[in-house]
C-alpha cells in the first residue's frame, strides 16, 4: 500500500473550488498526465443551486447527483438535497477505477462523506491504493474532520 500526495482545496459555498479543479485538470491534461476522479457541477437555473450533476473526469459522462426533491426511495437526504444512491455508486466505482491516474480530483468531501457515506468508500480506497496526486475539495467547516479522518486512515496504513 502507498499513500498519495494530497492537496486540499478549501473554500466556502460558490467560492470556485470546482472551477479551480477544472483548471488543474486542463493543465494536467496539457502536460500529458492521466486524470481521473469526479466533479460536482451545480445546477443553477436562476440565482440558487437547485441540484448537482456528477461528472466522471475520465469519460466526461454525467449523471444526476442531487436535487431538492426526492426521486427515489433510495435517495439519501443531506442538508436540503436528496442524493442519488445510484449516482453515488457510479462515482465510487469511478474513483476506484481511477487509481492508476496521475492526478485524481474528488469534488467534494461533505457531510455524507464525514458519515462514511457518499464518496467516502472511493476516497478511502484511493488513500490506500493511489500513489499519485489526490486533490479533494472541502468546505472550511469540514476541514478539521477531513484532516482527522485522513490522519486516522493513514495511521492505520503504517
Amino acid at each position: 500500500m502507498t499513500s498519495p500526495r494530497m492537496a486540499l482545496v478549501v473554500g466556502g459555498r460558490d467560492s470556485g473550488k470546482t472551477s479551480y479543479l477544472e483548471f488543474i485538470l486542463r493543465r494536467a491534461r496539457a502536460q500529458g498526465k492521466r486524470v481521473g476522479g469526479v466533479l460536482n457541477l451545480g445546477i443553477r437555473p436562476l440565482l440558487e443551486k437547485t441540484g448537482f450533476i456528477l461528472e466522471v473526469v475520465a469519460t466526461g459522462d454525467r449523471y444526476p447527483l442531487a436535487d431538492r426533491q426526492r426521486h427515489s426511495e433510495t435517495d439519501i437526504a443531506s442538508g436540503s438535497f436528496f442524493f442519488s444512491l445510484r449516482t453515488l455508486t457510479i462515482a465510487v466505482e469511478a474513483l476506484k477505477a481511477s487509481a492508476e491516474a496521475d492526478v485524481i480530483v474528488v469534488d467534494e468531501f461533505g457531510p455524507l462523506e464525514k458519515r462514511g457515506q457518499g464518496l467516502w468508500p472511493g476516497i478511502e480506497y484511493l488513500l490506500h491504493n493511489h500513489p499519485g496526486c489526490l486533490i479533494i475539495t472541502v468546505r472550511h467547516r469540514l476541514l478539521a474532520d477531513l484532516q482527522r479522518i485522513i490522519g486516522d486512515e493513514l495511521a492505520e496504513q503504517s
